[in-house]
This record gives C-alpha cells, sequence and structure tokens, in this order.
C-alpha cells in the first residue's frame, strides 16, 4: 500500500513537473526574437530592422508598403493579443473566446455593425491606402505563421488567431473612434433634463461657459420650487460617477521663445492604461522618409511624432458627433417611421453572437436612413443612432500622407481632409511655424446644436454633410508664440445657432489661451471687470449700426483690455500689454429674446457647433500661464510643464472649506492645519488635497440632486454630470439664498450643512493623497487571474497628478505617452509611456520604461544604438499555421495572404 501511494506520488510529480516544463517551455517559444533573416513574402526589396536597448524599432525600407509590411510583422510579434481584443472588441466579438460575460459589450457593438462599416470604408479607400492595409496584414499574417508558439494569452485562454484582415486595422481605428466621440449619453441626459425642468433651470445645470467668472442668471424662483417638490434625502445615484477623464494636452511654441530658436511640439494624450500600453513605439525610414514616434497596434500609421520637417500631436475634441433621431412610427403601422420624404419601413437584420460554453445570442437590429435604432427608448420613443463613425465615407487613412508633408500648411491641409477620427491637431515645422485645426469630419447641422434628442422628420433640421476642409477653423503663428489646446474649445459658436435650442438660448464660451476672461451683456459684471464703470461696457455691448469707433479702456490685472466697436457693432478685444487681440467677436449676430454670453476666445464665432461637454479650461490656462512666463525654452523645460502638478481648480473650495471650521474647536485643528498647508500642488504626499476631493464630490452629490429629481421620475436610469458642473454648484453655495438650502428641514442655515459635508469628508477623505492617486494599470487578464496579476500587472505607485493638473492622473487613467520634439533636431527629442514595447510578460522590454513613466524621467525619442538587428528578404509565402478553429472568420489562404491582398 505504502508502495502504491509511493508510486502515485511520484507519478502525480513527473505529471505535474512536465505540465510545468512544457508551459516554461511554450511560454518561451512564444517570447518574439529580435535577430535573424526572415522571408517575406511581397517585398520589393530588402529591409532591416534594428532594435535599440528598449525594444524599438527602427524600420529601414524601400518605400511606405514595405515598410508597413515590416511594421506589421514587428508589431504583431509583440502585440499579438492586444491586435486581437481591439478588433474583436468593435466587430463584437469577445464573447466568442471570452464567453458569456462579454455577451453585453457584443451586442452593443453588434447593434452599430461595425464589421459592415469597416468593410464599406475599404471599398472606398483610394489604391494608395488600401495598399498599405494589406502590406501591413500581409506582415500580421507572416510573422503569425514564423511563430513556434502563439502569446501566452493564447495559451491561457485556449483559442487560435483567425488571419488578420485589412479591414481588420480599420476595426481598430474604429475603435479609437468609439473611445473619442461617443456622446450619447449626454444626449439622453439634456433631454431628459429639457422636458423635465424649466428652461432657465436647465440652461443654468447644463452651462456652455467654462469657467466660473460667466455666470449665467440664477434662477432662483424656478429652484426654490424645485426644491419644494423635491423629496427631502433626495435620491441616491442621481450624481452620474465623474467618466475617466480621457482627454490630451497639446501645445506648440514658436521659435521666438525656444534656447534653439526651433519651434517645438508637446503632447501627451489621455486614454485608460492598460499592459501594454495603448502605443507602440518605432522609427521608419523608406526613401526620403524618416518618420519617428509612435503607433498604434493594428494599424499602418504613425498617430504621432515627426518626419523631420514637421512635428504633429493631437487631442480629443469633446465634441458632438452623434445625434439620437427621435422617430416618429406610422400609428397604423409599427413597422414605418416618418421621414422627409413620407414613411419608410424600418430595415431588420439579426446579428448572432457566439458565445463560448453557452448558448448563440440573437440580436435583432432595425436600421433607418439615419442609422441603426438605440435599444432602449428615451423618453419612452424610439431613437435610431445618426453617429460620424457609421458612415463610411467619414473614416480613411488620409493622415498616412503626413510623411510627406513638408510645412504648417501643407499639414494642415492633411488634416482638413483626412477621415481620422475628429481630433484637435497640432504642428511645428522646422521653419519655425506653428499651427491649430481640426482633423476628421464634423457634423453640418441645420435647425438644431445636437445637445438633445429631436425628430428630423419634417425636414428642417439634420446634417448637411460634413464641414468642407476650406471651412474648417485654422490658426496658424498667433502674436503670443504659442497655442494650447487642453480639450478647451477652440472656437465659439455663431450666436444665432446657439440660441437655435427649443429650450433655453445659450452660447459657447472659450478660454483664450493667454487670458481666461469672460464678459456677458446679461449679466452684472464686477465679479469679471475691474475699475470700470458697468454702464459703459453694457452701452458697448449695445448695437446701433453706423456709429463711429469706440474704444474702452478696462485695467485688468496688471494690464489693459481694450475693447473696440465700429459700425455693424463689431467688437475687438485686444491685450495692451502683449498687444495681441484674442478674439474678433460679431455683436449683432442675435436672435430675438437671445442674449448670448461671450468670451474672450481664441477664435471668432464660428457658423458650426462643434459640441458642448468641452473641458473646463484648468488645464489649458495653466499651460498658457506658464509658457506666457517662460522664455528661452528647450525640450526638458516642455516636458516639466507635461509633469506640472498645480491644481488652483480646489483653491476655491480650500478657501471655502477654511472658512466653514471653528477656530475655537480642537477636533478641527488638524483638519483646518492640513487644509491651510496645502500648497496647491497634487503631490501624493498631500494631506490637504485628499480631503478636498473629496469636500468637492461631496458637496455635488448634496447640493445639485434635490433641484433635479424631476428628471428622475421622467425616467428612472436618469443620471446626471456635467463637465463645467462647478460653474451652478459654485453659484449656488456663493448665494446661500435661505430659500434654496436643501437640507433647510435638518439644518438651519447653509453654513451648518456645509460644515457638516467638510467634517464627513474629513473623516472619510484619505489620510494623503497618495493612496487615492496609486497607479492602477492592469492586463486585461489579471481580472479573471488575480493569482497571476503580480507578473501580468504594473507594480503599483502613488504618482503626483490628478484629474484638473496638467499631470492628469487617475488610478486607471493618465498620460499613455509624453513627447516632446522640434523638428528637424529630433536627437533631442524626448517620448516616455508606461509599461514597455512587448506584450509578453517574460520579455525585458514588458515594464522597462515603466519607472521613467512613473517617475517622470525623460527617454529619448530617438531608437539608441542597434542591439538587436533583424533583416527581412523577399520569399515564398509560408501558410499560415492552424492555430485554432474560428469558423466565423476567414483563415489564410494556402499561399499565406490576407483575406483579400493581392498577390
Amino acid at each position: 500500500m505504502k508502495y502504491s501511494r509511493r508510486v502515485f506520488a511520484l507519478s502525480t510529480l513527473a505529471a505535474v513537473s512536465a505540465a510545468a516544463l512544457a508551459l516554461s517551455w511554450a511560454l518561451r517559444a512564444s517570447l518574439p526574437d529580435l535577430d535573424g533573416v526572415h522571408a517575406l513574402p511581397g517585398l520589393d526589396r530588402q529591409a532591416q530592422v534594428e532594435f535599440d536597448a528598449l525594444g524599438i524599432p527602427k524600420i529601414l525600407a524601400h518605400d511606405r508598403d514595405d515598410a508597413y509590411r515590416v511594421l506589421g510583422f514587428v508589431t504583431a510579434r509583440e502585440r499579438l493579443f492586444q491586435m486581437d481584443l481591439l478588433r474583436r472588441r468593435t466587430a463584437g466579438r469577445l464573447a466568442e473566446v471570452l464567453g458569456a460575460a462579454l455577451a453585453a459589450s457584443d451586442r452593443r457593438h453588434r447593434l452599430m455593425g461595425f464589421e459592415d462599416v469597416a468593410r464599406r470604408i475599404l471599398q472606398r479607400l483610394p489604391d494608395e491606402q488600401k495598399q498599405a492595409l494589406a502590406a501591413y496584414a500581409a506582415g500580421v499574417n507572416q510573422a503569425v505563421a514564423a511563430m513556434t508558439a502563439l502569446p501566452p494569452e493564447f495559451l491561457a485562454l485556449a483559442y487560435g488567431f483567425s488571419a488578420w484582415r485589412p479591414e481588420d486595422s480599420l476595426l481598430v481605428v474604429l475603435a479609437m473612434g468609439e473611445e473619442l466621440t461617443w456622446s450619447a449619453d449626454a444626449e439622453r441626459m439634456a433631454t431628459i433634463m429639457a422636458a423635465a425642468l424649466p428652461p432657465r433651470v436647465y440652461a443654468f445645470f447644463t452651462p456652455a461657459a467654462a469657467h466660473p467668472s460667466s455666470a449665467t442668471v440664477l434662477p432662483k424662483a424656478e429652484l426654490a420650487a424645485l426644491l419644494t417638490d423635491a423629496g427631502v434625502a433626495g435620491q441616491p445615484g442621481l450624481i452620474a460617477p465623474a467618466p475617466a477623464p480621457q482627454g490630451s494636452n497639446a501645445w506648440v511654441v514658436g521659435p521666438g521663445r525656444t534656447r534653439h530658436g526651433r519651434a517645438m511640439l508637446a503632447n501627451d494624450m489621455h486614454l485608460t492604461l492598460g499592459v501594454p500600453n495603448l502605443w507602440y513605439r518605432a522609427e521608419l525610414r523608406y526613401g526620403p522618409v524618416e518618420l519617428t514616434g509612435f503607433t498604434l497596434p493594428g494599424v499602418p500609421l504613425l498617430i504621432a511624432g515627426s518626419n523631420g520637417r514637421i512635428a504633429w500631436g493631437f487631442t480629443s475634441i469633446q465634441g458632438d458627433f452623434i445625434d439620437l433621431v427621435t422617430l416618429e412610427l406610422d400609428a397604423a403601422d409599427a413597422g414605418r417611421y416618418l421621414t422627409p420624404q413620407g414613411y419608410r419601413r424600418f430595415g431588420e437584420r439579426v446579428e448572432t453572437i457566439r458565445v463560448r460554453g453557452g448558448a448563440d445570442v440573437a440580436v435583432p437590429v432595425r436600421t433607418t436612413q439615419w442609422g441603426p435604432v438605440a435599444a432602449e427608448t428615451l423618453l419612452g420613443k424610439p431613437v435610431a443612432v445618426n453617429w460620424t463613425l457609421l458612415d463610411p465615407a467619414a473614416t480613411d487613412l488620409g493622415l498616412l500622407d503626413l510623411d510627406l508633408a513638408g510645412d504648417v500648411p501643407a499639414a494642415l491641409a492633411v488634416f482638413n481632409r483626412a477621415g481620422s477620427p475628429p481630433l484637435n491637431a497640432l504642428v511645428a515645422d522646422a521653419g519655425g511655424h506653428i499651427g491649430w485645426s481640426y482633423t476628421g469630419k464634423i457634423p453640418r447641422r441645420f435647425g438644431l446644436d445636437g445637445l438633445t434628442s429631436r425628430s428630423w422628420a419634417d425636414g428642417t433640421r439634420g446634417w448637411d454633410g460634413y464641414i468642407p476642409p476650406g471651412e474648417l477653423p485654422r490658426r496658424v503663428d498667433p502674436p503670443q508664440g504659442f497655442i494650447v489646446n487642453a480639450n478647451q474649445p477652440m472656437v465659439t459658436h455663431d450666436a444665432a445657432a446657439a440660441c437655435h435650442r427649443s429650450h433655453a438660448p445659450r452660447g459657447n464660451a472659450v478660454w483664450d489661451a493667454q487670458r481666461p476672461v469672460m464678459f456677458s451683456a446679461a449679466f452684472p459684471l464686477r465679479s469679471v471687470w475691474e475699475n470700470h464703470r458697468e454702464a459703459e461696457l453694457l452701452r458697448l455691448m449695445e448695437c446701433s449700426p453706423g456709429h463711429s469707433q469706440e474704444t474702452l479702456k478696462i485695467p485688468l490685472r496688471g494690464d489693459s483690455v481694450f475693447l473696440n466697436r465700429w459700425g455693424g457693432c463689431f467688437l475687438q478685444i485686444t491685450s495692451a500689454q502683449s498687444q495681441t487681440t484674442f478674439a474678433d467677436v460679431d455683436a449683432t449676430r442675435s436672435v430675438a429674446g437671445c442674449v448670448p454670453t461671450r468670451s474672450v476666445g481664441t477664435m471668432a464665432y464660428y457658423p458650426h457647433v462643434i459640441g458642448h461637454g468641452f473641458d473646463n479650461g484648468y488645464r489649458a490656462s495653466r499651460i498658457a500661464e506658464r509658457l506666457g512666463e517662460m522664455q528661452a525654452m528647450d525640450e526638458h523645460d516642455l516636458f516639466a510643464l507635461q509633469l506640472d502638478t498645480r491644481a488652483g481648480f480646489y483653491r476655491y473650495y480650500q478657501q471655502l472649506a477654511l472658512s466653514l471650521l471653528d477656530a475655537d474647536a480642537a477636533a478641527e485643528q488638524r483638519i483646518k492645519a492640513n487644509l491651510a498647508a496645502w500648497d496647491g500642488r497634487a503631490e501624493p504626499d498631500s494631506a490637504g488635497l485628499a480631503i478636498l476631493v473629496e469636500f468637492r464630490r461631496r458637496l455635488i452629490e448634496a447640493v445639485i440632486p434635490p433641484y433635479l429629481e424631476k428628471c428622475r421620475r421622467l425616467d428612472a436610469r436618469f443620471s446626471y454630470f456635467w463637465p463645467t458642473l462647478d460653474l451652478p454648484l459654485q453659484q449656488l453655495l456663493e448665494t446661500q439664498a435661505p430659500e434654496l438650502l436643501p437640507a433647510a428641514a435638518r439644518f438651519p442655515d447653509w453654513r451648518a450643512w456645509l460644515r457638516g459635508l467638510l467634517l464627513q469628508a474629513a473623516a472619510h477623505a484619505a489620510p494623503v493623497w497618495g493612496e487615492t492617486s496609486q497607479a492602477l494599470i492592469a492586463h486585461p487578464l489579471s481580472a479573471a487571474l488575480p493569482a497571476l496579476g503580480a507578473w501580468l500587472d504594473m507594480p503599483p505607485e502613488s504618482l503626483a497628478g490628478c484629474a484638473e493638473c496638467v499631470r492628469l492622473h487617475e488610478q486607471r487613467v493618465g498620460a499613455d505617452e509624453r513627447l516632446v520634439v522640434a523638428p528637424g533636431h529630433e536627437s533631442a527629442g524626448i517620448l516616455h509611456m508606461p509599461g514597455g514595447q512587448s506584450g509578453h510578460p517574460l520579455s525585458p522590454h514588458y515594464r522597462d520604461q515603466q519607472a521613467a513613466w512613473a517617475h517622470g524621467r525623460a527617454l529619448l525619442l530617438r531608437a539608441g544604438p542597434a542591439l538587436h538587428k533583424m533583416t527581412f528578404i523577399p520569399g515564398v509565402r509560408a501558410s499560415c499555421p492552424p492555430l485554432g478553429p474560428q469558423p466565423s472568420w476567414p483563415q489564410c489562404g494556402q499561399d499565406g495572404r490576407a483575406p483579400g491582398e493581392q498577390p
């Protein structure tokens, strides 16, 4: 018996050891080799890749197609699982390999029909873009064919890899577009608010302005009536969790402000952080082209970087590229909906989601001429999703042409005609010029501004295509010598368009790059302007065409601002100190009953609606403030500004909190000391900031919900969030009208109530900010396999920064790259990112850039000396190995070509 047990134990140990050895072999076998000679069918001529100490490839190829064929090969070896997840997520095919937990995500994406959109985009592309996609796909598939074993994730999930197709790269582009442009939830919220609330209350809680000094009117009577009608405690969950702060910082600086006399670009993009990082660093050299920067795995394109003559980067516009169209059904036939041409029948299809380990899920989809019908009704009516992302004409790879752009005008022309996700595009050139414009397709609306859902059935509202490239705004070489965008609006809407809403007049305010000062003809201005007679400014704002020019000088914070008016009521705002014209505003544009709030902005009123829920502008203001103070800047100065942790946004809440504490209360001394000691920066050891962030959160959740309870009654799913909600919040806190006290039944006055909220915040806040700001950068499988988290995830670290800092950081969101470069001076350029080049946990390049990113150390933009070298020669195609059945997607052909690739 003992002998049998011993034999069993030894056999078990041997089996476990064999399994461990097999697993170890499989993991090691899947590690990418960075040396050797590879046959790469389709190459025009021999190509070479050099890898430096960080695994950054320098690709030397004959032409663009050869370069992207090689890029597809080397990227797939490092990021294959990431690429597969990106295409599967957009196509709605995650449940096929990950099971029922992902069926809901698949359902949303299948409803949109992204796979069909990608196919139709591909059909429309010009030949040179199709060739780049086909070359990249062929490189990916050849890399897979050459693998001894697939990456570890495929082994862990026991599934194979389907051949990469050109349209899969477009699915990855659409994945980025979805992340950057989905705003239907905000439109649902605004539609419910417009239906449930008095017009002035609706406008009050959805301010278009970006700063509290441009205060909209406080509708006391309407707010008091809502408060009387509200429940005592409000409704939980009425304030939506703040969405992840996804945006970016970018600025360009002219040669007059730099130490070396060159124009410079700085760009850090803010997206969800993950393992591996979203971007893949690369250099590509072919013909006369030298590209340096970072790419998106799955897409043959340098996303941002330099070609030696121009350097470019992007930020999210945070605009409005989607409309929910209210559908009017035929009372006699619910299968028809009304259009300007009469009733039309819904299109219908059924999507089948294959679920690993479960039954297939059928998803019925109805379609209209405007887009698919959303799964959820809005105010009891069906709505269609009209979205730029679903229009094949709105997406292409036009940004490929940046490789040959030689100066700012050429780059802006590429940006304006390209079909990328809509973005702010900033560029500097080797000649010392700087510029900004939009890239991507932006709707040209008529009859509506897009914030709320409306019917388009009578033809008086809708989209008239897209804003033509020649009508997109631009800014080139401004007098102040720099251009900044940090997701603030860059143009103000035409006043007439802004007043076109059915519920409340609105205007879109802008933060100027230098001086975020706003004024309004409708409200007292004492809080904004200093040392002037209010009547003079109000008279200046009156429209009286034909008057001679008038000038009003207004002292302002050590400077003077001149307001000029001449015939036609045309206003110009000029700084005496910098001689900078901040904005030209046509004051004659108005609608009866609508007095728009005007601002000192970066552009004149713009005739097209770009968006509504822009960033509050603090980051942009801080960047501009620092740039205005700096002279003789170099790359490291701009990099240091990217790491700026000043959080002046919270100064208001610091002052409020200190005013509420009782100086004689011993129990409050520690709180007061921590708040008073806060130096205005978001550093990990700050106890004061931890209290202030929690205090603001509690203020939002306590002050605002009672006024919005009618919205929840109208729709049980309603929740509220607005990017500039601090504007109405601070107005209520400043006014402290007794009739507007939400907790009047329990507290004698505002001060007592707010003091209680502060003490609660102090009791529940983390001891120091670092406990809240800890970076949690996780691999997509670590949640399902927590035992492997320490192996798969980046080490958690408490980092400086916050959501309202230039160094934007939250636990799972932050700068996924920091780029600084002067075109033509790339050797001094800077680029770092979290994680590393490789997605393989055993690779030395899995996390070798993490420490530099976390601790704010600069890494060189250019690849270093070559430590490994890979040579590619034109060769015979190898068939893709049978790496697992995926019956719904095509496999490689017998000759190894990507599906659709021409011989």
